[in-house]
């Protein structure tokens, strides 16, 4: 809705494209170019990863893998 411009829409959060950019730049600010994803399956986990993936990599940075998670079935995130 925001990206679209709804002039009626007020949303007090900004859009997790906001968040992709400026982690993104952080990250990289601190010659971080190497990246893990672990998002939520679903919808906005797709999203996130797509958003983060693609920005990620045009900024140069390098994927090394990525994980979707079920964060309703799986809750163990130690090493197996």
């Amino acid at each position: 809705m925001i990206e679209i411009g709804n002039k009626l829409l007020v949303a007090a959060p900004p859009p997790f494209t906001v968040y992709v950019k400026n982690f993104s730049d952080i990250a990289m600010a601190k010659g971080w170019r190497k990246a893990a994803m672990v998002a939520t399956v679903g919808a906005y986990g797709e999203e996130w990863r797509a958003a983060f993936k693609e920005y990620w990599q045009k900024k140069g940075g390098e994927i090394l893998i990525d994980k979707p998670a079920n964060y309703y079935t799986e809750t163990d995130f130690s090493a197996r």
